[in-house]
């Protein structure tokens, strides 16, 4: 319901995607791991089912506190991986979970001001 929510949204502003990025961090989930999985699958392949390049954006900490280290259920798409370490690159600090074996992309800052701008920084 959520990603047919969003690309109806993006659909009524005649808006166009590269790749539609499913957040997966801490807030309000539930304990349940195994449902978790079966969400974050079903979100997935309900993007992919409309035609949508999909990705993951997480890291670890929150990967492992939803789904659990182990579950590779959506390894095959790309990774957005967050770790505020300020390194230009995909390695530094790196440690393969969830089935990936290399970030796709690193947000390496947070927050940072640019031109009275507030921006995340990433490196592809």
């Amino acid at each position: 319901m959520q990603v047919k929510d969003a690309i109806a949204g993006l659909k009524a502003k005649n808006a166009t995607i590269g790749m539609l990025w499913l957040d997966i961090e801490i807030f309000a989930w539930p304990s349940d791991k195994i449902s978790n999985q079966k969400f974050v699958l079903e979100l997935a392949n309900s993007a992919s089912s409309f035609g949508y390049k999909v990705g993951i954006y997480t890291n670890p900490n929150h990967w492992t506190s939803i789904v659990g280290i182990d579950w590779t259920g959506v390894s095959q798409y790309p990774l957005w991986w967050p770790n505020y370490n300020n390194a230009h690159d995909l390695t530094t600090h790196w440690k393969p979970f969830g089935g990936w074996e290399k970030p796709n992309i690193h947000q390496f800052n947070g927050d940072s001001k640019d031109c009275g701008v507030t921006l995340d920084r990433s490196f592809k």
